[in-house]
């Protein structure tokens, strides 16, 4: 039966957990192997520390931050370098202007901050492109060895006195608050933090540079103006960290991203079991101003995080889109540039994000949108002509994510475009109202959610956008097909369809060989994934859509099939690319 699920695997087995192994979707250099779990915090908390995997980097000091697919990592000699957070592919890099040694680095909307070594610290503002735009110092002049964005300032570490102390500052350098210790572990000196988006008033950061090399785990209240340590996990490296990040990941769970100082490498470890995540969206308006009070408003509410962008005299970067986790428009004026920002919107689902077209992006008047966005497998509806009349929901999938739970929607401002890709609603009058892409990365939307005030916008039609903005996001999974349970058996796999990679997790309940692997809509091999005996435990895979021979496979359905223990499970899946 066809569903929409977001994945969260959770611990199917009693006690397996602490005993979490990984397949392997990147490379594990030789000679290092997987610590033991650390003891867990209570249960509220659920933190361990258990290294997943790696990817290469470059072989010195780094710090480093992690957003979406990207990993931005600062070199001490003075280089940016975005790299792929899977594969730890170079996407680009730059040499930022001459100057003392990178300790932090903090991408923030369409913005590059980093800081530096010296007396005092200072911090330096850049495009994401690597134009410089500015520097500041920290008033009162503390050390700057941490950035990290909360969305409205900036948090900190410092080191003064024989104590670390933990701040907060807003763009300019004024600082907000001082955090002092109150019991737990002493520090004996300030690195980079991450605050741990899972769990309100936590955050990572270190406490020493010397062995056994370690994490601490932090709680905090801004309103006493206090933190306190709560433990420490050793990370089993040969250096002290340089650099934290963290992503919420679907299948995996909260991980941090560890870099180290001398290090090669930019380690993963898991820290917290999967949940659903915030969804960071950029929504870019040409209007007469931005729809905070429309639409912002409602998807705040329904828990996305959203920045805004004025498109009528500029038009993004790629560097500005790869940050969020889906990209928004709406128009009610022409764009800067039509055809530019169509092309750069597919260059950003060629990355892996995802867009979501409202109108006026679809009309013919002068205000519609351009470029490759609106063709090819990106398309959803064509351009069509202004056609202002009241009508409410007719005709929809309710099968569709992007049509989960809703049941009431009215607007007045739309178009009369056509159909190019997958129709998922049409008005009552028999307009289109939600087309999908054929790659699955692109929705289109037939209202007007922008500033301008409409009585006839009625009912769930902010929320048609959120899931929309989640689907395309692959924040939901579009599950074809619900396969039989196999007792004993877990066997997850997203996002589905799939157009870049597939992610798998599984589990058996006794130990002895363990197979996953991939077979055509024919019943024919395709690849093999995981081959080995294993214990009872969850496990992970990743299957990146290609054969035997390392080709590409066609678009169609494919199985993925779990065999343990004399049973099989399979999942049914679909590439789309």
């Amino acid at each position: 039966m066809s569903k929409h699920t977001v994945l969260v695997l959770a611990a199917v087995f009693a006690g397996l957990m602490p005993a979490l192994a990984f397949a392997g979707d990147a490379t594990m250099p030789a000679g290092y192997s997987i610590p033991a779990p650390a003891p867990t915090l209570p249960p509220t908390d659920d933190s361990m520390l258990v290294l997943l995997d790696s990817i290469t980097s470059q072989s010195s000091y780094q710090c480093i931050k992690v957003r979406n697919d990207t990993v931005f990592c600062a070199q001490q000699e003075g280089t940016v370098y975005y790299r792929s957070r899977l594969t730890g592919a170079v996407i680009t890099s730059f040499p930022l202007q001459s100057g003392s040694p990178f300790i932090a680095i903090c991408p923030v909307g369409d913005s590059l901050f980093v800081s530096r070594l010296g007396a005092p610290e200072y911090c330096e503002v850049y495009t994401l492109g690597g134009t410089y735009v500015r520097s500041f110092t920290p008033s009162g002049s503390p050390q700057v060895r941490g950035l990290e964005w909360d969305g409205t300032k900036f948090w900190s570490t410092t080191f003064s006195g024989g104590e670390l102390y933990i701040y907060t500052m807003n763009k300019a350098g004024t600082v907000l608050k001082t955090l002092s210790r109150s019991g737990g572990i002493q520090s004996v000196l300030a690195r980079d933090l991450v605050l741990d988006p899972m769990y309100p008033n936590r955050l990572w950061t270190s406490y020493t540079n010397t062995a056994p090399h370690s994490l601490m785990y932090v709680a905090f209240d801004t309103s006493a103006n206090t933190f306190t340590p709560l433990v420490t996990f050793p990370t089993g490296q040969t250096y002290y960290m340089s650099g934290l990040g963290f992503r919420n990941d679907p299948v995996d769970g909260g991980c941090l991203y560890l870099s180290a100082f001398s290090g090669s490498w930019i380690w993963r470890y898991k820290v917290h079991e999967p949940v659903a995540s915030e969804l960071r969206v950029l929504w870019l308006y040409s209007d007469y101003g931005t729809p905070d009070t429309t639409l912002g408003i409602r998807l705040k509410a329904l828990g996305d995080s959203i920045e805004y962008m004025d498109v009528r005299t500029t038009t993004p970067t790629i560097g500005q889109l790869l940050p969020y986790d889906a990209v928004g428009v709406n128009s009610n004026f022409g764009f800067s540039d039509p055809t530019a920002l169509g092309n750069v919107l597919a260059q950003y689902v060629d990355s892996g994000g995802g867009v979501v077209l409202t109108n006026f992006c679809f009309t013919t008047d002068g205000n519609g949108l351009q470029g490759a966005i609106m063709s090819g497998s990106y398309a959803t509806l064509t351009l069509g002509a202004n056609s202002f009349t009241n009508s409410t929901l007719g005709w929809f999938n309710p099968a569709h994510p992007v049509m989960n739970g809703i049941t009431s929607v009215g607007a007045y401002f739309r178009t009369l475009p056509t159909f190019v890709g997958d129709s998922v609603a049409k008005w009552a009058d028999g307009r289109p109202y939600v087309a999908a892409s054929t790659n699955q990365k692109v929705v289109g939307i037939n209202m007007y959610p922008g500033i301008y005030p409409s009585s006839g916008r009625t009912g769930e039609w902010a929320v048609v956008i959120h899931n929309a903005l989640e689907w395309v996001a692959g924040e939901q999974t579009y599950i074809i097909e619900e396969p039989q349970p196999v007792p004993g058996l877990t066997l997850l796999a997203g996002p589905n369809p799939a157009s870049a990679r597939v992610h798998i997790s599984y589990a058996a309940d006794v130990s002895g060989r363990q197979e996953i692997a991939v077979y055509d809509a024919t019943g024919s091999f395709v690849r093999q994934l995981a081959a080995a005996p294993a214990g009872p435990a969850v496990r992970h895979a990743v299957w990146n859509l290609d054969d035997t021979r390392g080709q590409p496979v066609a678009r169609g359905v494919y199985f993925c099939r779990l065999t343990a223990g004399g049973r099989t499970l399979d999942r049914k899946l679909v590439v789309t690319r």
